[in-house]
């Protein structure tokens, strides 16, 4: 705990993985909210409803005939 202590999730999760430990960060969501990977990949769902109003949605990986499977019941 104490070589962990102070170290960014990123950079120990590389150090760890150079070493040949299988590791990887858990990202909670803001982390994902900030990755323009996931924008680009039109990860979120933003919809409008009249009793909820502005929503995001983490968004479905699947798809089906190409759509992502949140758009196919919309």
């Amino acid at each position: 705990e104490a070589w962990t202590a102070g170290q960014l999730k990123q950079e120990l999760m590389v150090s760890l993985q150079e070493r040949g430990i299988a590791a990887g960060a858990v990202n909670a969501a803001p982390d994902w909210l900030g990755d323009p990977h996931l924008w680009s990949r039109g990860y979120f769902f933003e919809t409008d409803e009249l009793d909820t109003g502005h929503r995001l949605y983490d968004g479905s990986p699947l798809r089906f005939g190409g759509r992502r499977g949140y758009e196919s019941w919309r």
